[in-house]
């Protein structure tokens, strides 16, 4: 029971739980795509999800090759780089579509790791495309294993 001055309130526990869950909205949603994140997917496991809709993995990889797996995965999508900047040890690559815009950033977290991080806009408010984002991320990984098999 709690108390409020000289008022009783009863509140059932399952209330609350639901009251809490509830003050989150959709981020709660979200939250179970975090715990599921590449389950059933083997190609897709290790990413991440962020509540912002963005998605991030690190990888086992100089940061420079990375950029340019993200460069021939976008090209193999049908996305169009328009600005690529690299500052310090983050590179930002800019693509778009005829209804997306998407922003890579590769980040170097280790001489050999990487951070890679993936948002793909709808282009109007709250309209991240977090399935794109991870077709991307996978299209990533594939031109990485290309270029890791080219190189042997």
């Amino acid at each position: 029971m709690f108390y409020a001055g000289d008022r009783r309130l009863r509140i059932c526990p399952p209330l609350i739980l639901v009251s809490v869950l509830g003050l989150n909205g959709c981020a709660a949603i979200g939250g179970t795509a975090l715990l599921t994140a590449g389950v059933g997917n083997a190609t897709a496991s290790g990413i991440e999800r962020s509540f912002d809709g963005a998605i991030i993995k690190t990888v086992t990889e100089i940061s420079g090759t990375v950029a340019n797996a993200a460069e021939l995965a976008l090209d193999r999508m049908g996305f169009i780089p328009h600005n690529t900047n690299t500052d310090g040890n983050v590179t930002t690559i800019k693509a778009k579509s005829t209804n997306r815009e998407v922003s890579i950033r590769v980040t170097e977290i280790a001489g050999n790791t990487t951070r890679i991080r993936i948002d793909v806009d709808r282009g109007y408010i709250f309209s991240q495309d977090s399935s794109t984002a991870t077709e991307m991320m996978i299209q990533i990984e594939k031109s990485l294993e290309t270029m890791r098999k080219a190189s042997r």
